[in-house]
C-alpha cells in the first residue's frame, strides 16, 4: 500500500527546511533581473538512499486564486531522477532556455517527488509514506511596482467577505486582513501563515467579526512582498 502526502513547502516562509529526514536549501528560489541559472541543495538526513525525481510547471492562478500549473520548456532542471546516499548531498541545477517578458513576475514551481523504495519479498504489505515537496520559483520583474486593492462583498451577523486584489508586478503573501467600522475601529482580524497571491490575481476570504453590531467600512490588507 502507497500513501502519498503531498507538503507544500511553498507556504514556508524560510531558507532551510527538514522535512522527511531530507534538507533543502533554499525553498525560494528566485531568478535576479539578469541572472539566468541558479540552484537548490538537497541533503539526505536519513539512514537509508533517497530517490526522487524533479519537474518544473508554470504557475498561474485563476480568478479565485487557485492554483493552475502547466507544463513549461522555458526552465530547464537537471538532474531529473537521482539517488542520494545517506548523509550525501545532491545539487540541483535550474536553468532559463526561453526568454522572459521581465516587466512582470513570472511564475513556476519545482516539483520534487520521492519514489518508492524496492521492498523485499517479505515486506510487500508495508506501507510506504511517498513525499513531494512543491517550492516556487520567481523570475523576478525588473522594475518592481506593488499595488493593492480589495472590495468589500457580503456581510452577515458574523462574517465579512473581503475580494483581494493584487495589481503590482510581483506576488505577494497576505499574512492577515483588519476591518473597521467607520471611526477606525478593528471589528475584525484574520490572520494567515502566508497566502501566495500572483500579480494580477485575487482572493475571496471570510473574515471573522469580533463586533457584529458595527458596519464595517474599510479594511486594512497585511501583506509581504
Amino acid at each position: 500500500m502507497r500513501l502519498f502526502y503531498f507538503l507544500p513547502l511553498s507556504l514556508l516562509l524560510c531558507k532551510i527546511v527538514f522535512a522527511s529526514n531530507l534538507q533543502i536549501q533554499p525553498v525560494n528560489i528566485n531568478f535576479k533581473p539578469q541572472q539566468t541559472m541558479s540552484s537548490i541543495k538537497l541533503t539526505n538526513h536519513d539512514n537509508k538512499p533517497i530517490v526522487l525525481q524533479i519537474a518544473i510547471k508554470q504557475w498561474q492562478q485563476d480568478k479565485n486564486g487557485k492554483d493552475i500549473y502547466q507544463s513549461t520548456k522555458a526552465l530547464l532542471a537537471t538532474p531529473k531522477i537521482f539517488t542520494i546516499k545517506p548523509g550525501h548531498t545532491q545539487i540541483i541545477r535550474l536553468a532559463i532556455i526561453q526568454p522572459q517578458n521581465r516587466s512582470h513576475e513570472q511564475t513556476y514551481r519545482l516539483f520534487i517527488k520521492e519514489l518508492p523504495r524496492k521492498q523485499k519479498n517479505n515486506q510487500t504489505n508495508q506501507l510506504q509514506l511517498i513525499m513531494q515537496y512543491i517550492l516556487p520559483i520567481f523570475i523576478n520583474e525588473t522594475k518592481p511596482l506593488t499595488k493593492v486593492s480589495y472590495h468589500l462583498l457580503k456581510k452577515n451577523n458574523k462574517t465579512q467577505s473581503i475580494s483581494v486584489v493584487n495589481q503590482s508586478n510581483h506576488h505577494i503573501v497576505l499574512t492577515g486582513i483588519l476591518i473597521n467600522d467607520s471611526k477606525n475601529d478593528t471589528i475584525g482580524i484574520m490572520e494567515e501563515r502566508g497566502i501566495y497571491l500572483l500579480a494580477g490575481a485575487q482572493y475571496q476570504l471570510v473574515v471573522p467579526l469580533k463586533n457584529t453590531k458595527a458596519l464595517p467600512t474599510s479594511a486594512k490588507i497585511l501583506y509581504l512582498k
